[in-house]
């Protein structure tokens, strides 16, 4: 996932040095710490990409089955 650099941010974040408005690819567990500290916020996400997934006839999560 995108995340961009706040000017909150250190200089280094996830271990990378940044200055505010950088793109960082990482994964959620990498930037989880960097998200709740304000210093990088999600980049959004390609609109054609979401416009393709909001067509789907399916919802993106399963709702789990019930045991008896």
């Amino acid at each position: 996932m995108r995340y961009r650099v706040t000017e909150a941010a250190p200089p280094r974040v996830a271990g990378r040095a940044v200055q505010p408005g950088d793109v960082l690819d990482l994964t959620e567990p990498a930037a989880r710490f960097e998200l709740l500290a304000g210093h990088l916020v999600a980049e959004p996400a390609d609109p054609a990409a979401v416009a393709d997934l909001s067509a789907s006839a399916e919802p993106a999560v399963k709702p789990a089955s019930k045991r008896r």
